[in-house]
């Protein structure tokens, strides 16, 4: 059309159909067991990608550098989340970044992820043969880890709002593809709910223990 060869776009009316979300089957055992049977420089990959969310690829999560991101006296790391465009601060416990600054003591590159001295841009192949090793039966891929990092966060409570910024997503992705309301909130919402049912005085004699129901079923 751009060149005058069509008049009509035969592609006007068509859609491309929705394919079905990829289920990440990756838990924290088994990162854990990656982990263990990955050479050095993947470990330690897997450990930045655990403590600071980014999507994994050069522009983000593999361009992080000693001098530009991380900040000893807060305590934490200053990431730029090149998908949505905007910075975001990420706190991490005292230990990790003990083995940041170890780190920072003999990389070449000033890169947090390096190999051989030289700046690491992909680990696909590292990481199948790694999760191969540890005896996974499925497939796991790195995006599986930023994954795992945001529904941990979601189980043990954190709000949504902090894990979408921290993550450099947005709220209405949480909620759509990830947040789950717990247990204890729904045990919470259920004890707020008035009593409906009567007595039933030809039920009082019968003694049910609640706990046999549950084991029962």
């Amino acid at each position: 059309m751009e060149h005058g060869h069509l008049e009509k776009n035969p592609l006007l009316r068509w859609k491309k159909g929705k394919e079905a979300p990829r289920r990440s089957r990756l838990s924290l055992e088994d990162l854990r067991k990656i982990q263990e049977a990955a050479p050095n420089h993947l470990a330690w990959a897997l450990e930045v990608a655990w403590n600071v969310p980014c999507r994994p690829g050069p522009s983000d999560l593999f361009a992080l550098r000693f001098d530009t991101h991380v900040d000893y006296d807060k305590g934490g790391l200053n990431v730029y989340h090149s998908k949505v465009k905007r910075w975001a601060w990420i706190p991490c416990d005292d230990g990790f970044m003990r083995s940041v600054f170890l780190r920072q003591q003999v990389h070449v590159s000033g890169c947090l992820i390096e190999y051989k001295g030289s700046p690491v841009l992909k680990v696909a192949k590292a990481l199948r043969t790694a999760a191969k090793r540890a005896g996974l039966p499925y497939e796991v891929c790195f995006y599986d880890v930023r994954h795992l990092w945001i529904t941990t966060m979601l189980d043990a409570g954190a709000s949504a709002a902090a894990v979408a910024e921290m993550a450099g997503t947005s709220l209405e992705m949480i909620m759509a593809n990830y947040y789950e309301i717990n247990r204890s909130e729904k045990d919470r919402a259920v004890g707020l709910l008035p009593k409906l049912s009567r007595q039933h005085p030809e039920l009082n004699n019968k003694v049910v223990k609640i706990a046999s129901i549950r084991a029962e079923t």
